[in-house]
């Protein structure tokens, strides 16, 4: 079974699963989930995370079009909230200044990097502020010092 019919499904029979950092959260009426079931979400955890979070992104990405930034609570950064914004300056809420901010260019930048390269990235933004450069190789960044 594809990932898109077990998930309509789940949707059919009243069973909301969302990705929560690597686990998936599923939510249902009792006794809905039967052997079967389980047995579904165990074989195909990785792809169905895998489909909800591309989902997740292709909704980010229509919000950040749409209004210029979308805030995020990332589960592989301990649940901070992060704002995705647009390349070009947006009108971002005075309730989220402070925020570590993201441009699409940026996140462009970090495809495909490591989880560990991507916290370590963060911290950085989070110590000294600035830009994801698009000219300086992420994957040969190095913590000479090892403290990051």
């Amino acid at each position: 079974m594809n990932v898109a019919a077990l998930l309509k499904e789940f949707d059919d029979l009243g069973i909301l699963v969302s990705p929560n950092g690597d686990r998936l959260q599923v939510d249902a009426p009792c006794g809905v989930v039967n052997d079967r079931l389980r047995h579904e979400l165990k074989i195909h955890k990785p792809d169905i995370l895998s489909f909800l979070r591309r989902a997740e992104a292709e909704k980010a990405l229509d919000l950040i079009r749409e209004r210029g930034y979308v805030p995020v609570k990332s589960g592989s950064l301990d649940g901070q909230i992060v704002l995705f914004v647009r390349d070009e300056p947006a009108q971002i809420p005075d309730r989220w200044d402070g925020t570590i901010t993201y441009t699409l260019s940026e996140l462009e930048n970090l495809r495909g990097c490591d989880i560990d390269t991507l916290r370590r990235v963060h911290e950085i933004k989070q110590i000294f502020g600035g830009r994801v450069a698009d000219d300086i190789p992420i994957d040969q960044m190095q913590d000479p010092g090892g403290t990051l």
